[in-house]
């Protein structure tokens, strides 16, 4: 299960959530089970419960990127996962650039490949894949 930190502002202000199954990114739209869903807007993740600025995997985790249209693709682990506004950042073991959201598109376009794809789902690295996944090499 994930434990994450949404960081509130520039103050250091944060609130943690957890556990979770997953943190599901659908272009624009970041949703967290039994939470609101978060809408990028303004470099900001907003939801009815105000808005957060990044939010950050506390255990080792794997990213899913997933399309209607291709399997889907599994990377990491990665020590954690780290979503700055329309930016993913992971560790390993810097801190790298991941994928950056296209705010046109709604697409999340992949740095290490080039690849674009309209859904990432962030889950706990020990976390299995579905039944009839399989793991991607990274």
């Amino acid at each position: 299960m994930l434990m994450v930190r949404l960081l509130e502002n520039y103050a250091g202000r944060e609130r943690r959530l957890g556990p979770i199954e997953r943190v599901t990114i659908l272009g624009p739209e970041l949703t967290l089970p039994g939470h609101p869903t978060a809408t990028f807007r303004g470099g900001r993740w907003n939801w009815d419960a105000g808005s957060f600025l990044s939010l950050e995997t506390e255990v080792p985790s794997r990213i899913e990127l997933k399309s209607e249209s291709r399997g889907p693709v599994l990377r990491g682990p990665f020590e954690s996962v780290r979503i700055i506004g329309g930016l993913i950042h992971v560790s390993q073991p810097d801190r790298q650039p991941f994928a950056r959201l296209d705010n046109k598109s709604g697409l999340w376009h992949i740095y290490s490949d080039w690849s674009i794809w309209p859904e990432v789902v962030i889950r706990a690295a020990e976390t299995q894949p579905a039944a009839g996944e399989e793991p991607a090499d990274e």
